[in-house]
């Protein structure tokens, strides 16, 4: 007889920060979360010089290390590109978002879209 386990319920998620420009910016993870994917969105024609970095510290690339932003690009950050997903089961984790060389007066919305586990 085969056994079955229970499904659990898991929570999704989503922090968004809209416009941020030629500035280093952060968002809040909350403890236990599992990041799932990552969306940006370029508002303007100015490519990111260097492309995009996240870390768990201001200028970090421990989530990743260069994502290509292009002007006016959409841009879905996969799995193969995290290099860093679950953090604390008890405590929260600021995600911090920077240009690599610079922002080139680009202007993005950056969403990452978690799992609670």
């Amino acid at each position: 007889m085969p056994i079955f386990a229970t499904p659990s319920t898991v929570s999704t998620g989503k922090l968004k920060v809209a416009g941020a420009v030629a500035a280093n910016s952060a968002l809040v993870l909350p403890a236990n979360a599992l990041i799932d994917y990552v969306v940006v969105l370029n508002t303007t024609a100015n490519a990111i010089t260097g492309g995009l970095k996240f870390g768990t510290t201001a200028g970090a690339t421990d989530i990743t290390v260069a994502v290509a932003i292009a002007g006016n690009a959409l841009i879905f950050i996969t799995d193969a590109l995290l290099l860093r997903r679950i953090f604390s089961t008890s405590a929260t984790q600021q995600i911090f978002f920077d240009a690599v060389a610079a922002w080139n007066s680009a202007s993005v919305d950056v969403t990452i879209v978690y799992k609670q586990l």
